[in-house]
């Protein structure tokens, strides 16, 4: 067993927790707890030394730890090492001090050496059961996926997609649907709006969406394609109902960006991924495109379009 907020901040020194299974690790760290508890003891012993019942340990940065602070011009037991000072303040290390502070950074040095023997111990047994705890985590993970398919599909809201056979006409008929994210994020919802795509007589098997910026047209576009994506996952869908082929991939032109360590621009971009759409998608693909042209003129981004 491992301490998950150590594992989270790489902090070896706290990661054990089983005393049976690493010995040694506990050992150590009793000896550096009691080495914390000798150096309290020397602090009872230099305030009844110099009867300053007050007196406390400090630490200055770059200076150290364990500091005895004092006003400068009072007298000190000899034997005192000065550290440091200031125009008001004196700081020292007793020679009791000097050795407590060896001891324990000697305990915390064998305690740092004992978790990082006790870490490569465990990686070593970790490694013979690899495959049993890939399994397992694999498992976990595709339940996980199947229990949040499950939590999504039970919304309200949601319907089961029917898929026609193999043979049948492709279709893509979303009645009454919305964007996922958007169903669930606005707390008035979404405009639901159909996708009616078939290449039955007097269907339509493509679209043109147009309307003024901010209007919804890339959420529309992008909300048909995670309809079908979330369809062919065996998830319900948001929508009042869905009838579908199984699609055979997904092509998308969406975005502008350019690609300069390949010396391609914005506009080269997009007509280098339309015509890989083109040369192949198939009649069971789903395209969606936004804006295409738009890395280049108006006049020319219209005359492509």
């Amino acid at each position: 067993q491992l301490h998950q907020r150590a594992a989270e901040q790489s902090d070896v020194t706290a990661l054990m927790r089983d005393s049976e299974r690493f010995p040694e690790v506990f050992e150590c760290f009793a000896e550096v707890e009691a080495s914390e508890q000798n150096m309290q003891d020397i602090l009872k012993k230099v305030r009844k030394e110099t009867q300053r019942p007050a007196l406390k340990y400090v630490e200055i940065q770059n200076q150290g730890q364990y500091l005895i602070e004092v006003p400068v011009n009072s007298p000190v037991p000899q034997g005192w090492a000065k550290v440091c000072s200031t125009k008001a303040l004196a700081r020292y290390h007793p020679p009791a001090v000097k050795e407590g502070i060896v001891r324990l950074e000697m305990a915390r040095e064998h305690h740092r050496q004992a978790c990082k023997a006790a870490w490569l111990q465990f990686l070593d047994d970790f490694a013979m059961n690899y495959k049993q705890f890939r399994g397992a985590a694999a498992s976990v993970s595709e339940l996980d996926a199947l229990l949040s398919l499950a939590k999504v599909s039970s919304g309200p809201g949601f319907c089961r997609p029917t898929f026609v056979d193999a043979d049948a006409v492709p279709r893509v008929m979303i009645r009454g649907g919305r964007h996922p994210m958007l169903d669930a994020l606005l707390d008035s919802g979404c405009v639901p709006n159909d996708t009616l795509l078939t290449s039955e007589d007097g269907g339509q098997t493509a679209m043109l969406v147009t309307g003024p910026n901010m209007g919804g047209k890339s959420c529309f576009i992008r909300q048909s394609a995670l309809i079908v994506i979330m369809a062919q996952l065996g998830c319900y869908v948001p929508a009042e109902s869905a009838e579908m082929h199984v699609v055979d991939c997904i092509f998308t032109r969406m975005g502008a960006s350019d690609n300069i360590a390949a010396g391609r621009s914005t506009f080269q971009v997009e007509l280098t991924e339309a015509s890989y759409i083109l040369s192949n998608a198939t009649p069971r693909s789903l395209v969606i495109i936004d804006e295409l042209g738009r890395g280049t003129s108006t006049h020319d981004g219209v005359a492509i379009a």
